[in-house]
């Protein structure tokens, strides 16, 4: 067996804590049996892993400037089928999560996020967030699989006064609903989000001058954004974006509500945004 160990830490914190063994013996027999030319079996599996993470110590490694992130992460997972049928089992448990984007300063508390992993589908049991103002986010939905067929889809996002859109100069909250459905080859993502309140100063987004912005190139492997970029591709959109009261826009000589709706098409990897907004 091939056992493994993950004990990462900020500081005197411990950031994570995990263990897997994974069977190495049936895997390696697998790939040196003979067989005749051109058959390809799936190879067999049989994994067991465990642990938590501390989020807030986690965060360090990102961008602190950026994220903020607080919560208690526990996972087990047990898999003892075949490459191609993993009969994979386990659990997910966050709890008492926070995050925050600094730069739009959005902030989300009261994180929840339980699933339940079985070997015919992972299933949201719970997932919601709160915002300071009493805005509510949830998740429902699971990934199911029946090979040989792709993965199948069908999440539901509910949003009701979520103030996700809090920047010195446009804040506002959503409400609506968006689904994702279909499968990992052909989905749908569709709905529509209220926008309101909203408030928009327009003196935070224009300027007397154009400011100086540092280009910095950077090298990135791309086998993973194309394959990314492949299943961004096969999710169509249908969403639709409505202003319809308490939309305001203000500041230099204005004091006017907004209205209107944008459409947005296309694909996950190429949306396409249409739509009026009118200044009444």
């Amino acid at each position: 067996n091939l056992d493994m160990t993950l004990d990462a830490g900020h500081g005197s914190r411990s950031a994570a804590d995990a263990e897997a063994t994974l069977a190495i013996a049936p895997i390696l027999e697998q790939l040196f049996r003979e067989k005749p030319e051109g058959e390809s079996p799936p190879l067999p599996v049989d994994l067991r892993a465990k642990g938590n993470a501390d989020l807030a110590a986690l965060g360090a490694f990102f961008d602190p400037e950026i994220h903020t992130m607080r919560g208690k992460l526990d996972f087990i997972f047990t898999a003892d089928g075949t490459s191609a049928a993993p009969n994979a089992r386990g659990n997910i448990n966050l709890r008492e999560g926070y995050y925050e984007h600094r730069p739009s300063n959005t902030r989300l508390r009261n994180i929840v996020f339980v699933a339940d992993l079985a070997p015919d589908a992972w299933r949201i049991v719970e997932a919601s967030a709160r915002d300071a103002d009493r805005g509510r986010v949830e998740l429902q939905g699971a990934v199911g699989f029946s090979a040989p067929e792709p993965p199948s889809l069908n999440f539901s996002l509910t949003a009701r006064n979520a103030h996700l859109l809090n920047m010195p100069g446009a804040k506002g909250a959503f409400s609506g609903e968006l689904r994702l459905t279909g499968t990992t080859e052909d989905a749908l993502f569709a709905g529509t989000l209220n926008l309101r309140p909203l408030a928009v100063q327009v003196e935070h987004f224009i300027g007397s001058s154009v400011p100086e912005i540092d280009v910095v190139e950077v090298e990135v492997y791309g086998g993973e954004s194309e394959q990314a970029a492949g299943l961004l591709e096969n999710i169509e959109l249908a969403l639709q974006v409505v202003l319809d009261q308490q939309s305001y826009v203000r500041g230099l000589g204005l004091d006017s509500e907004l209205k209107g709706k944008v459409d947005i098409a296309g694909t996950a990897a190429d949306p396409q945004a249409s739509g009026t907004l009118t200044i009444v």
